[in-house]
């Protein structure tokens, strides 16, 4: 192989990993753009909630918009513990889960009685909204705010299952948060599962 082929292989790795780096770097900051879109427009769908209940506020407005799916938040999720502030919609496809964390839609809404299941991602690519959430511990505050009320859960067991183990989203008799990712970060090999239980006023 001589020098010239040798270069321009050499030219045309380069530039395949610039492309990709980019891309990578364009696609996270597309994320942190959607995310504070989404939480301003979350935020003034419960101001104007609390001003009117009756009233048709900025997420039914957000329902007419192409990217209608991902503006349905129902509410936004706080954890002093890894300073995390993220949107949660409902749904988890894939689409969903590229720009905030998602609720499963079988499970309990937050504050009701039940088991609200919640998943994120813990990747480079899109995000990394989950990427601390092994730091949780017992005892730590998660706190979901929702257009209707502020519901505070404490972390009580923290776990590694398989990704086969469903049984972390079956229903329970009191009100509970589970928080599940992927594990180890940027593997899909297993999952942590974080449960926590409904603080009372």
């Amino acid at each position: 192989m001589n020098g010239a082929i040798k270069r321009n292989i050499g030219i045309s790795m380069i530039t395949a990993g610039v492309l990709i780096i980019s891309w990578a770097f364009y696609a996270r900051l597309s994320t942190v753009e959607k995310q504070k879109s989404m939480i301003e427009a979350f935020n003034a769908a419960v101001e104007s909630y609390q001003s009117n209940p009756e009233s048709s506020d900025a997420a039914d407005k957000a329902a007419s918009e192409p990217d209608a799916a991902l503006e349905r938040v129902i509410g936004v999720m706080y954890i002093p513990r890894i300073d995390l502030q993220v949107a949660v919609v409902d749904g988890v496809d894939a689409q969903s889960l590229k720009r905030a964390v998602g609720h499963f839609k079988d499970t309990a809404m937050p504050g009701q009685n039940g088991n609200c299941a919640i998943s994120g991602h813990r990747s480079y690519t899109y995000n990394q909204f989950f990427n601390r959430l092994y730091e949780v511990e017992p005892g730590d505050e998660i706190t979901i705010q929702t257009k209707t009320g502020s519901y505070k859960y404490e972390a009580y067991q923290k776990k590694i299952i398989e990704p086969d183990d469903i049984s972390v989203l079956k229903n329970t008799s009191t009100p509970t948060l589970t928080l599940i990712t992927c594990h180890p970060e940027r593997s899909s090999a297993q999952r942590l599962v974080v449960t926590c239980k409904l603080k009372q006023p």
